[in-house]
């Protein structure tokens, strides 16, 4: 177990929990045992405190769902998203994130993961012209993505589907944490300077702007339907991960960057 890691602090916190919640207090020694095995795996955004306690909390129930956003099959270069075509594959992040869940899952059995290929940029004007797709298209490609990783995960129990027909009100939400984040002072800047790092994708400075405003909402957005539902968030490592703690989303890190 990692030094740095008050494993103490977070044993209480469970024992707690499991008192509140009519839980056996044995699972907590198993509990902080998986946690420990978690630590050893998952990227720095998961290896804290409040994180750890957040996923065990979850663990304490018995069988928890773990929602996995996957990119669609935009076209890659040297191990990295490029954004010059879409394709009808499973896509990088799929791939991805299916050889990092089968690790959690070795530590978890019980877990469920449930892959969210994203559908959200079907509407998104700058990114329909990057990848030289009508919203049509774009639709076909994603959906035969869909099935693709369906056929590739068949054999591991585990579900797949589109972002907004897994959550319906998606689209609606978004829209209501975008405004949200305009309306706030804290946000503005640190919006600001999300849009003008570095893209792969060629856009104006508004675009750009709508772009980091539609990042930053989503991820609250899937924070939220996650501790909605109880379940754990299980994605890759970007720089705007910590919108996450906009939330009270427990998240599982996967150390790798494809962006």
């Amino acid at each position: 177990m990692s030094n740095a890691i008050d494993w103490r602090r977070i044993e209480k916190a469970l024992l707690q929990q499991a008192r509140a919640i009519g839980a056996e207090k044995s699972r907590v020694k198993e509990i902080i045992l998986q946690l420990s095995q978690l630590v050893e795996v998952c990227g720095e955004f998961s290896r804290n405190r409040r994180m750890l306690v957040r996923l065990g909390r979850i663990f304490l129930e018995q069988n928890p769902i773990i929602f996995a956003p996957c990119c669609p099959d935009y076209t890659c270069e040297k191990g990295h998203y490029d954004f010059q075509g879409l394709n009808e594959g499973v896509s990088l992040a799929t791939r991805k994130q299916i050889k990092f869940l089968e690790k959690i899952v070795g530590i978890i059995p019980q877990a469920k993961p449930v892959l969210l290929i994203s559908d959200l940029d079907s509407d998104n004007e700058s990114i329909l012209k990057a990848v030289r797709k009508t919203k049509q298209e774009f639709g076909f490609c994603v959906k035969s993505s869909l099935e693709a990783t369906r056929g590739v995960i068949e054999n591991l129990g585990w579900e797949a589907e589109l972002m907004t027909v897994k959550f319906p009100s998606w689209r609606f939400a978004e829209k209501e944490i975008i405004e949200w984040l305009r309306q706030s002072e804290k946000f503005k800047e640190r919006l600001v300077l999300e849009s003008v790092r570095g893209s792969r994708l060629t856009l104006n400075r508004a675009e750009r702007l709508n772009r980091a405003e539609r990042n930053a909402s989503q991820f609250v957005v899937l924070g939220r339907l996650a501790t909605k539902n109880n379940a754990i968030i299980c994605d890759t490592t970007t720089g705007i991960m910590s919108w996450y703690l906009q939330t009270e989303a427990a998240i599982l890190c996967n150390p790798i960057n494809i962006y």
